[in-house]
């Protein structure tokens, strides 16, 4: 078969490649510099003849599935052969034949009769070569097949050849060197230069110096070998002994904290019980602690917000938000005649806490608590209160 035509699409850098090729006999040659695409085109027809790789290195710029590879081919009957090959796992060849009889379906195994027992691993290695298979010379045909190459069966009866090729290569490559021989001309150039460099080295050193530089050397590449095993013990002496001190740290935290329980201010006669409960009192009042600073802050700035000088005209126009203002304002005063009795209810569990505290642990008052309790009520009792069932003017 000749190629009539082949088209690249969305293969390697290629987004669109339209090549045209003569139907007529000869060879053709495709030329460019280095990174034009020519391997990036080998590896195309490969895939047009045999199916895209599922893993192909080619879809680094477009996406696989869009992968599409066109041909128009001419058989040795005349016959065109239009094929599209798709990235695809089954059916990925569609096509037509074209002669003078009309035009029939071309599927994947119609179109594989046409290599016969040329598989693609042999078609790689004897056709679609590179330039690196190339170098690898005969070792390619040994990969490929050589048993089947000789036989005659994959190239039509050119074993013959083949084989006379072949042992005229092996030939002239014993003539050229031997693994053991003296006579071929490579042997000759070797045993030359090894010649040639004994000499140099005689001339330029007198043995007993040659002497002296190969001991010097075995000396210092003793001494680096022992420095480096020297090296290699201190730093794992020094990975011990971070881990040691990151240990000794830890043993001495756990020092302090046993001599800091054994100091005997610290002993209760609590059981496990009633230590729970005064956590429990002790989180309660935390939180109402917590409210009340809250209720003191909103209620102060209510009042500050209350005792503002008149609102001016301009004021007057928002008289609905100023009225929505004044109910909140209502609502805090009311809520300002419920704290001192919740300040009052708070005492008196403070105290009863206190109370029992003192009762399950004598001499261990909640001192904190009842100091800060203190201090909030005094604060808050400089504070002048309304009287009862007084409201803010309304403007």
């Amino acid at each position: 078969m000749r190629f009539e035509r082949l088209t690249v699409e969305r293969f390697g850098h290629f987004e669109s490649l339209d090549i045209d090729l003569p139907g007529g006999p000869g060879l053709v040659v495709l030329y460019g510099p280095n990174e034009a695409g020519k391997t990036t085109l080998l590896r195309a027809l490969h895939g047009l003849l045999f199916g895209v790789d599922d893993r192909t290195p080619y879809a680094f710029e477009y996406d696989y599935r869009a992968i599409a590879l066109r041909a128009v081919l001419r058989d040795s009957a005349g016959q065109r052969l239009h094929v599209t090959r798709l990235k695809k796992r089954k059916d990925s060849l569609a096509g037509s034949l074209h002669s003078e009889a009309g035009e029939v379906p071309l599927d994947g195994p119609r179109f594989a009769r046409y290599f016969g027992a040329i598989t693609e691993e042999l078609y790689r290695a004897i056709f679609g070569f590179t330039h690196a298979d190339l170098q690898q010379g005969s070792d390619v045909l040994q990969v490929a097949g050589l048993a089947e190459l000789l036989g005659g069966g994959a190239l039509g009866g050119s074993a013959e050849k083949i084989r006379g090729a072949l042992a005229g290569l092996q030939s002239e490559s014993e003539g050229l060197f031997k693994a053991k021989g003296k006579n071929p001309a490579i042997n000759r150039g070797l045993t030359q230069l090894r010649d040639a460099k004994l000499a140099l080295r005689d001339a330029m050193f007198a043995q007993p110096q040659y002497a002296a530089l190969t001991t010097n050397l075995a000396a210092a590449r003793h001494d680096a070998d022992a420095a480096e095993h020297e090296l290699a013990r201190l730093r794992e002496r020094e990975a011990r002994l971070r881990t040691l001190l990151g240990v000794f740290e830890d043993f001495h935290e756990h020092l302090g904290l046993v001599r800091a329980l054994a100091d005997p201010s610290l002993r209760t006669d609590l059981d496990e019980p009633s230590a729970e409960r005064a956590r429990q009192r002790h989180a309660e009042f935390t939180t109402a602690d917590n409210q009340l600073r809250a209720l003191d802050a909103e209620l102060a700035r209510l009042l500050a917000r209350a005792d503002q000088p008149a609102a001016d005209p301009a004021l007057l126009a928002e008289a609905a938000a100023v009225e929505r203002l004044v109910r909140r304002v209502e609502a805090v005063a009311e809520q300002r005649l419920v704290v001192p009795r919740e300040r009052e209810r708070l005492a008196r569990e403070t105290d009863a806490l206190e109370s029992i505290l003192a009762t399950m642990s004598p001499g261990h008052a909640l001192k904190t608590m009842s100091d800060g309790s203190s201090s909030r009520t005094s604060s808050t009792a400089c504070a002048p209160s309304p009287p009862a069932g007084s409201a803010p003017a309304r403007s």
